[in-house]
């Protein structure tokens, strides 16, 4: 099985929230993140892992007015995820409006910014799709081009640290997936990659990780396999 996105998975990634009942919930906290502390005017935002758009959906419906930012990167790997993206934020799909900017990149190979010029970078349920190797390359890199004080939030699956609560959830999880029957086996199939040991991302290894490059981390909030951490740059 490779765990990609440019097969079912991907082209119906939206019928999922019907598996994750606090899925919505979740990316609007990674929104209510920025808006607290971390809303500057003329800012430049990054979004890794884009899919769909519905974390940029949720972040965007926040903003009282979108002339506040002065650049909006989603980016992600697979084109079915931005061609979806693009029509479901048509903000996105407008070539005119480079403010909104639909990138089409794999993170693993670096950002393209320079040091200190990002203020915000938001994720939802991209990262534990990478291979835990990559992780940390990538967490350096967003370290990197953020501003001093500068945010990194996610909202992502996080395996609990002690290993029978984390098979309760992930048997919960897999429960869930009966909620989408046509697309259950391959979600099944996505989950069992994710969690082979080279890629579960546990939430323990990720807070230290990112705590050991410098970062300030906090768990905003977290049900079953699915969490929300949030990392200033100090």
């Amino acid at each position: 099985m490779k765990n990609n996105f440019d097969n079912k998975v991907g082209d119906f990634f939206d019928e999922f929230e019907k598996a994750s009942p606090l899925y919505q919930v979740f990316e609007e906290d990674i929104a209510r993140s920025i808006m607290e502390n971390h809303f500057r005017y003329n800012s430049h935002w990054v979004e890794l892992g884009c899919g769909t758009g519905k974390t940029t959906n949720a972040v965007l419906s926040e903003i009282p007015d979108l002339n506040f930012i002065s650049k909006y990167d989603a980016i992600d790997k697979y084109q079915n995820m931005l061609d979806q993206a693009a029509n479901n934020i048509p903000l996105f799909g407008d070539t005119t409006t480079p403010t909104f900017e639909l990138i089409k990149k794999d993170v693993r190979e670096g950002l393209h910014y320079k040091d200190n010029t990002i203020d915000v970078v938001l994720s939802g349920f991209m990262i534990h799709n990478l291979h835990k190797d990559d992780r940390p390359k990538l967490f350096e890199e967003i370290y990197r081009v953020l501003k001093p004080g500068g945010l990194f939030i996610n909202g992502d699956k996080y395996a609990h640290p002690v290993k029978t609560m984390h098979e309760k959830q992930y048997a919960w999880q897999m429960k869930m997936l009966k909620n989408i029957p046509e697309l259950e086996k391959d979600w099944i199939e996505h989950y069992e990659f994710d969690n082979h040991p080279e890629r579960i991302m546990h939430e323990d290894k990720y807070i230290t990780q990112l705590q050991n490059i410098g970062f300030e981390v906090t768990m905003r909030m977290r049900y079953m396999m699915d969490g929300v951490i949030s990392a200033i740059k100090r």
